[in-house]
C-alpha cells in the first residue's frame, strides 16, 4: 500500500496503445467482458484486480488468459432477437493487460504469460507527485499518439523455455534498443528460474498425479487388478513420486477429514 502502483498505472494510461482504464470493484464478469471488448487490440488497465480473487470458477483469470491469444480471445453470448428468437454475438477481447494486484494468480498458465513488477516502499526517497497536466506527460503523450513501434528481433537465450522467452521478449527488445546489456544479463537468471518453475508446474498437474497413482495401484501386482483403491494407496504413490505436492494434498484432505494417512513433510 502506498508504493506507487496506481500512479504507475496512470502514467501507463497516457502512453499505452488505446488505453482503457477501469476498476474491478463491484464489477460483474459480464461487465468485465464488455470492458475487455471495448479495448480490443488496446490496453486494459485494471485497478483493484484483487477484487476478482473470490471468483470460485476462475472465470476472471480465464478471460485474461484467453486475451493473450488473438485466435482464442473471443467471447460468445446469446442476445434476444425478436420473439422467442436468439442470436449469437461474438466479442473480441485480444489485447494487452496491466493490472494492480497484491495476490498471485491461481492459474499457473496465466502466471507464465505475465511479467510481474513488484513495488516496495523507499521512505528515504522524495517522490514527485504525478499529474496528467505535467508538460512532459502532455508532450510525450502527444508524440506517442497514433505511433506504432516495431521492436527488433532478439535471440532466445539457451536454457529458457519458449513461453517464458515470448513473454519477456519485448523487454529484451527494448533493452537492445537502449543498449542496456546489463539488463539482459540480469534478467537472464530470472528467465532461467521461471523456466525451472514452469517445468515443475508441468510435472505437477493434479489430474496427472492422481491418474498416475491410479494406474500404479492397478498394476501393483504386475497384472491389472480392478476394484476399490484406498485413498492411502494413492497418497503413498503421489508422495513417493512428488513429495512436496503430496504433503500439500494430504494436509488439505486431512483438514477435510478425508485422509487415511497423513505423512509429515520431510526435512
Amino acid at each position: 500500500m502506498g508504493t506507487g502502483k496506481s500512479q504507475t498505472e496512470r502514467i501507463i494510461n497516457r502512453f499505452a496503445r488505446k488505453a482503457h482504464p477501469f476498476s474491478l470493484r463491484s464489477m460483474t464478469l459480464a461487465a468485465l467482458r464488455d470492458e475487455l471488448s471495448d479495448c480490443y487490440e488496446g490496453t486494459a488497465i485494471i485497478e483493484e484486480a484483487d477484487h476478482a480473487w473470490h471468483d470460485g470458477d476462475a472465470n476472471f483469470e480465464r478471460q485474461l488468459s484467453d486475451r493473450y491469444h488473438r485466435n482464442s480471445a473471443e467471447a460468445a453470448l446469446k442476445r434476444p432477437s425478436g420473439e422467442r428468437d436468439w442470436v449469437t454475438i461474438r466479442k473480441k477481447l485480444f489485447g494487452a493487460t496491466v493490472l494492480h494486484r497484491r495476490m498471485p494468480f491461481h492459474d499457473a498458465a496465466l502466471d507464465g504469460r505475465s511479467v510481474p513488477v513488484r513495488f516496495r516502499p523507499d521512505h528515504k526517497r522524495i517522490y514527485e507527485e504525478y499529474s496528467d497536466d505535467d508538460p512532459w506527460i502532455v508532450e510525450g503523450a502527444e508524440l506517442a499518439r497514433n505511433m506504432e513501434f516495431v521492436l527488433p528481433s532478439v535471440t532466445q537465450p539457451p536454457g529458457v523455455a519458449a513461453r517464458i522467452f515470448n513473454t519477456y521478449s519485448p523487454l529484451l527488445s527494448v533493452a537492445q534498443l537502449c543498449g542496456d546489456d546489463d539488463f539482459a544479463k540480469e534478467i537472464y537468471r530470472r528467465l532461467q528460474q521461471e523456466t525451472l518453475e514452469l517445468k515443475e508446474a508441468q510435472g505437477e498437474e493434479p489430474d496427472g498425479l492422481v491418474l498416475r497413482a491410479i494406474v500404479e495401484a492397478i498394476f501393483l501386482q504386475g497384472k491389472p487388478k480392478f476394484g476399490y483403491i484406498k485413498l492411502s494407496t494413492l497418497a503413498e504413490s503421489i508422495y513417493r513420486n512428488t513429495p512436496r505436492v503430496a504433503v500439500a494434498l494430504l494436509q488439505l484432505l486431512a483438514h477435510k477429514g478425508q485422509a487415511d494417512v497423513l505423512v509429515d513433510e520431510p526435512q
